[in-house]
């Protein structure tokens, strides 16, 4: 794709975002209509390979993972996450796609939230018997939708087909929670340094989104939203202002 025409692109993809905001209300409701609510604390599983667990955290809280990440919910002792954020082209075959699959063959969760970037990521939910993988619940959420939720929460049209602008699933996640209604949301498992998956092995996975990443997280601050990092670390890395679940 030429320049001129990702700038083409990138405009007619947040001007989408914005009409559901507006005239597309009652469409951009039914979209999101069969996630489920979320009444209380959320915990926000990443990959990254020192992921901690919050020494708050109670099994009542909301468990939201991201591709692959539940098993660093199973190695705080979280066996089954109640919603997972998957990625678009999660079904097209690259080294990415099959080390999740990998790591998620035998293992559920109670909904998965599947991001549409073409026709090529629609009917997820008939494809994941052949990963050996189980969701009592699938929505799917075309990337205008994924943009109008990004724009409600912090103000920033942040829907892009270049890593520039857009975001990373786990920032996204992070929002989605809040709008779903978590308060608070807290992080664990986040990094902007730091290379590989917890469940990678010793296959090493770039981080992109960077910039994207770093705007949105500006704009949580600035906004209030309840989004916090478990992690000192990313804490510095994004502003994001840590939990304090520390014990005294």
């Amino acid at each position: 794709m030429r320049p001129y025409e990702r700038i083409l692109a990138g405009l007619g993809m947040k001007t989408r975002s914005f009409l559901l905001l507006t005239l597309r209300r009652r469409a951009y409701r039914r979209a999101l209509s069969t996630l489920p609510r979320i009444n209380g604390p959320a915990l926000i599983l990443g990959s990254s390979p020192t992921a901690v667990k919050p020494v708050s955290y109670r099994p009542d809280w909301f468990v939201v993972s991201i591709n692959g990440s539940q098993l660093v919910g199973e190695s705080f002792g979280i066996p089954v996450p109640d919603l997972t954020v998957m990625r678009d082209g999660i079904t097209i075959p690259s080294l990415h796609s099959d080390t999740v699959w990998a790591a998620l063959k035998g293992k559920r969760t109670k909904h998965l939230v599947s991001s549409i970037a073409s026709q090529r990521d629609r009917g997820i939910g008939a494809k994941l018997a052949s990963y050996g993988y189980h969701a009592d619940g699938v929505t799917e959420v075309d990337r205008h939708t994924r943009g109008a939720i990004i724009a409600e929460m912090t103000g920033r049209y942040q829907v892009s087909i270049t890593n520039r602008e857009s975001l990373s699933n786990g920032i996204y996640a992070a929002l989605l929670a809040c709008k779903l209604g978590a308060n608070p949301v807290v992080m664990a498992g986040f990094s902007f340094s730091q290379t590989g998956l917890f469940f990678g092995g010793t296959t090493h996975f770039n981080r992109e989104h960077l910039s994207g990443d770093a705007l949105a997280c500006q704009a949580i601050v600035k906004r209030g939203l309840p989004i916090y990092t478990e992690d000192e670390t990313f804490a510095t890395e994004s502003g994001l202002r840590l939990w304090p679940s520390k014990p005294a």
